[in-house]
């Protein structure tokens, strides 16, 4: 048997090589060549060309004896020619949708699927398409694509639930998470469900994936906050890829797009410019320009803070998460009372939240924990603190790491390797400690980026 290539569906008639092989509705193999088919399908297209073809002859052969009628049997048979044109082209269209209709066809057992489709096919094959017709009945097909979209409909219900558990759970697994935002972006492609699944990889590292998903959400925008949304994560994506100049203007586009929004409507996107300038600021802190990293996470932080008088749990998140970059950009500063403060409210927040979702924020406590336990390590000689903040880390996360090895493997081995840079300095004379921290490499602070 060989198989339809859709390249060549413009070219196979009259091709003797195309074979089409299905089992109809009773178990019976049916081979036959496309060429057959295709006739039997287009019979009563066929004999009209054929007819017209005939009367094309006749006409040019009366012409031939006689004179006098010249020039109207040759207009006649203008006509003709261009109507015989015509039923061509579209018998020759017809012919190529059908071969794509028996492209798809070709290998199946109609004995799977609905049995009124199934001897539709089989009417079409034989050259029957009356009778294929009928059993397509309109009013039934609409009821039966309304029960197709009522069960579609039902599936992605099922399968947001199934997400919104495994995300509120704290024994989830990174593959059934991703297996849940790629179903549901193919199942229904909107913008929420293709931005998720952006958000989900792009915090899992998953960068190509969170890349796919991001330009799959830029061709679904719609509104203008959707394209500020989706700037601000590709700045993240971008960054985290080294491509630095392309994230900034990203960061600074939304961020224009969010003032924008939020002179037009104060109280709707406030929230969203105080992400995209905490986001700002952390992309300056990364990359060591301390001063303008400051001067976005204090707008970031002056925004958030009023909103926190709304007192929501996505108000402290946010503000939780600004902190944890303003105490690293404090600490690159030498300002170690402004950083354990902020640190300090960090985890004040995080707890808070945490206590009340069953465990929820975890990862978030160990981040901070690792970047607080990094800051006191290099600028302070506070090693036992240190030492808790990271102990508490390293639990954290080898208990994470059983769930998303992928994710938590590398995480947890920085945090180890920082307590043992710890335990060093703790057995050093204090004569040299100060020469070990200028020295010593602690491993890096980690990315807080976040989003709602």
């Amino acid at each position: 048997m060989v198989k339809i290539s859709k390249n060549s569906i413009g070219n196979v008639t009259g091709n003797d090589n195309v074979v089409i092989q299905i089992i109809d509705s009773n178990g019976k193999e049916i081979t036959d060549n496309l060429e057959s088919i295709l006739e039997r399908i287009s019979n009563n297209s066929i004999n009209k060309i054929n007819t017209l073809e005939r009367k094309i002859d006749k006409l040019k052969k009366q012409n031939g004896k006689t004179q006098k009628k010249f020039k109207s049997q040759v207009n006649e048979i203008s006509a003709l020619k261009a109507e015989l044109k015509e039923k061509r082209e579209i018998l020759k269209a017809k012919q190529e949708r059908e071969a794509e209709i028996l492209q798809n066809i070709n290998g199946i057992d109609l004995r799977e699927i609905d049995p009124s489709y199934a001897k539709a096919y089989e009417f079409f094959i034989q050259g029957n398409p009356v009778e294929a017709l009928s059993l397509l009945d309109r009013a039934k097909l609409i009821q039966k694509q309304k029960k197709i979209e009522r069960a579609q409909k039902e599936e992605i219900q099922a399968w947001q639930l199934r997400l919104t558990l495994l995300e509120s759970s704290t024994d989830s697994k990174q593959d059934e998470l991703d297996e849940c935002y790629i179903i549901l972006s193919k199942l229904e492609p909107s913008y929420s469900n293709l931005i998720s699944a952006a958000k989900h990889f792009l915090k899992t590292n998953s960068h190509k994936k969170a890349q796919f998903y991001c330009d799959k959400a830029l061709k679904n925008i719609k509104y203008a906050h959707e394209l500020a949304f989706t700037l601000d994560q590709l700045g993240i994506l971008q960054a985290e890829r080294k491509r630095h100049r392309v994230a900034h203007s990203n960061f600074i586009e939304a961020i224009k797009i969010y003032e924008f929004l939020v002179h037009k409507s104060p109280n709707s996107y406030e929230s969203h410019l105080a992400v995209a300038y905490s986001h700002l600021g952390h992309f300056y802190s990364i990359r060591a320009r301390s001063k303008k990293a400051k001067k976005a996470l204090d707008k970031a932080i002056e925004i958030q803070e009023n909103l926190l008088q709304q007192d929501n749990d996505d108000s402290k998140y946010s503000l939780a998460m600004t902190l944890i970059s303003a105490g690293d950009v404090q600490t690159d500063l030498n300002n170690m009372d402004e950083a354990q403060f902020a640190y300090n409210r960090a985890l004040e927040l995080m707890r808070d939240l945490n206590k009340k979702a069953n465990g929820r924020y975890r990862p978030e406590i160990a981040l901070i924990n690792h970047n607080y336990a990094h800051a006191l390590v290099q600028r302070t000689n506070d090693f036992d603190k240190a030492l808790l903040l990271v102990n508490e880390s390293i639990t954290i996360r080898n208990s994470l790491k059983k769930l998303m090895p992928r994710l938590y493997s590398e995480l947890l081995y920085t945090s180890q390797q920082l307590k043992k840079k710890i335990l060093e300095l703790k057995e050093l004379p204090e004569s040299k400690v100060k020469q070990f921290q200028m020295l010593v490499n602690f491993g890096h602070k980690f990315r807080s980026w976040f989003s709602f």
